[in-house]
């Protein structure tokens, strides 16, 4: 994602996916090259980038946090 999306609030560069510089193509091109040569991690990032959206962004649970929130 690029830095001045709002989704690089959710994501961790490198650990549940890739921030890039917007309009640098030098970011881009640095973040593929990672990819590319650490491979390996790929399935990690992938898992952890499920993870996060499923914990802190399913329906359920932020209907479940909000219900929580308005029973205090």
């Amino acid at each position: 994602v690029s830095d001045e999306a709002s989704m690089a609030s959710v994501v961790q560069n490198g650990y549940n996916g890739f921030i890039v510089t917007k309009g640098s193509k030098e970011s881009l091109k640095n973040a593929i090259r990672n990819i590319l040569f650490h491979r390996e991690c790929l399935d990690d990032v992938s898992d952890l980038a499920r993870s996060t959206i499923q914990e802190h962004y399913r329906i359920d649970n932020y209907m479940r946090a909000l219900s929580a929130a308005y029973a205090r």
